[in-house]
């Protein structure tokens, strides 16, 4: 692979360290912006013109296997691990931009040297922040320690019900919500920034309240939701669009008033609900880059061939990313277009096997005047 940037990839990586540096005065600055106003629209055009995207956060697949079962997983389950060289040449790659690293698998926990990795990503190179998604149920005293001293900035662990067998059900490994609360509080204790992270969806969404309640009251932690995005065409899972919208408001809103208003301000800066391909890029345990973890049929590029500020200077060389990119036609009309896009581009492609469609959980176009109160009923997905 030849190492030398292009002029346009130099600027990329040149920019998305600059626009890290700045982007909280940025967003706090021109995101307040009052949504749907003239000014937001010029702010808007502003960002796309002379911004543009930048990989602030870059989601990356350590492995695909895992030691548990659970119906919603979209990974592929390959049983393969990418080798330590691979991953700390792709950290190289990153330099001195501070990106937020995510690290994802499978069960990351999985690999006997994921210390080693975090430590050569918060010690050699200028990431801000590295986020480990994982399951819970291999974590022990011991480890949280050592991932800690490694560097381990916060943790997401899955949660799925706030009720021990439902759980159990779900994983299909009995026991694994007893190893996942024990893992939770591991974390805790050894310091890490710790968080439940919960895929809503048809078997958990009526749980929700007791699932957040659970989790503020007797783990003392945040919870963090998400929507659920769909395997297949006909999948159970999916929730129908009225209580998901019920649910959503509760989730950004209600209970989650500080995020709400940082929602609202990225909304107003970049446009978008889906931040793949503009904030995030996902690289694959094979090296191919893809706009999102949800997605395999977007290949930008492969960090183990190019590099990687060249695959994102050049990401608009792919006619299925510009699809990807582009607003449905039936959202055209709608009043909150501009700070939406078109819903979750990833649930749209699996459901109706095009992105140029609106998200399925969308009960518009939208016709009134749009308004900080309504937008959480407005938008079909959250981050």
């Amino acid at each position: 692979m030849n190492d030398k940037l292009s002029f346009a990839s130099a600027r990329t990586r040149w920019k998305t360290k600059v626009m890290i540096s700045f982007q909280d005065i940025l967003l706090n600055t021109f995101g307040r912006a009052a949504p749907g106003s003239g000014l937001q629209s010029a702010i808007q055009r502003f960002s796309k013109r002379f911004v543009g995207g930048y990989p602030y956060v870059i989601k990356l697949d350590i492995i695909d296997t895992c030691n548990l079962k659970c119906k919603m997983c979209y990974a592929k389950n390959k049983g393969q691990e990418v080798p330590l060289d691979n991953l700390l040449h792709i950290l190289k790659q990153i330099g001195n931009v501070p990106i937020r690293l995510d690290l994802l698998g499978g069960e990351p926990l999985l690999r006997k040297d994921i210390a080693e990795l975090i430590r050569f990503a918060k010690s050699n190179t200028g990431i801000q922040e590295v986020v480990l998604y994982t399951n819970g149920t291999l974590v022990t005293q011991r480890l949280t320690r050592e991932l800690a001293d490694a560097g381990l900035d916060k943790v997401m662990v899955t949660f799925i019900s706030h009720q021990p067998q439902k759980h159990d059900d779900f994983t299909g490994v009995e026991g694994s919500w007893d190893k996942t609360v024990a893992g939770i509080k591991n974390f805790i204790s050894a310091g890490v920034k710790t968080y439940t992270f919960t895929a809503l969806h048809s078997e958990n969404i009526n749980d929700f309240e007791n699932i957040h309640k659970y989790v503020r009251r007797e783990l003392k932690i945040t919870p963090l939701f998400y929507q659920y995005v769909p395997q297949k065409s006909d999948d159970p899972l999916l929730s129908l669009p009225h209580p998901w919208s019920d649910i959503k408001r509760k989730v950004v809103y209600d209970y989650s008033p500080k995020h709400f208003e940082y929602i609202k301000r990225i909304l107003t800066f970049c446009g978008r609900v889906c931040l793949g391909g503009y904030y995030v890029i996902s690289i694959k345990t094979d090296g191919t880059v893809t706009p999102c973890p949800f997605m395999y049929d977007i290949r930008l590029g492969n960090v183990l061939e190019q590099n990687i500020w060249d695959i994102f200077a050049n990401r608009y060389n792919c006619p299925e990313f510009r699809e990807f990119m582009s607003l449905p036609e039936e959202c055209e009309k709608c009043s909150y277009k501009n700070l939406c896009g078109g819903g979750c581009k990833a649930g749209n492609k699996i459901l109706f096997g095009s992105y140029l469609t609106k998200d399925c959980r969308c009960l518009g176009p939208w016709t009134e005047p749009v308004s900080s109160e309504n937008m959480p009923n407005r938008f079909p997905t959250f981050f």
